[in-house]
């Protein structure tokens, strides 16, 4: 038995996502001031989940693009029905901070993402278009005075239905 439809290129949609935001880190950096850092070198945007991966201190900023989830909506309905492929990813942007100051340095970060993405709702010929979901925030504890904030940004692509 064969698949009736071509199969979706999960990896091809994500390490284009990355390569988006490796080709804006100027656009990333706009507002964002030490001690949190700016970004640098491409080593700060990658795959991965920072709940499992560990980041040295010495990276920060980091932004991390995992597939979350796959699912499927109708486009058409009746005996010619058909579905398009909805690819969810999350990215994960991470500051590192000293303890007691504001949280300026994540909300900048986060706001650059969503504006590098909104410019960009089409990154990758597979898809038809994206778009932003919900943005979760939250921080984990650090070493030295310092701490990491963070927050999970989801981003629905929906596919190109051919």
């Amino acid at each position: 038995m064969s698949l009736t439809s071509p199969k979706i290129p999960y990896n091809t949609i994500r390490d284009a996502l990355i390569t988006l935001f490796q080709n804006n880190k100027t656009a990333l950096n706009v507002g964002l001031t030490s001690p949190g850092g700016t970004f640098t070198n491409n080593a700060q945007i990658v795959s991965g989940d920072p709940r499992i991966v560990p980041i040295p201190d010495t990276v920060y900023p980091v932004i991390m693009v995992k597939i979350s989830r796959k699912t499927e909506e109708f486009i058409a309905l009746g005996n010619s029905g058909r579905k398009r492929p909805v690819v969810r990813f999350y990215i994960f942007a991470l500051t590192m901070d000293l303890a007691g100051t504001p949280d300026t340095e994540i909300m900048t970060l986060v706001g650059n993402i969503e504006g590098i993405l909104r410019d960009n709702i089409k990154f990758d010929s597979n898809i038809e278009y994206s778009d932003l979901g919900d943005a979760d925030w939250g921080y984990g504890v650090g070493e030295n005075e310092t701490y990491v904030n963070a927050v999970q940004i989801s981003l629905n692509c929906y596919l190109e239905v051919k």
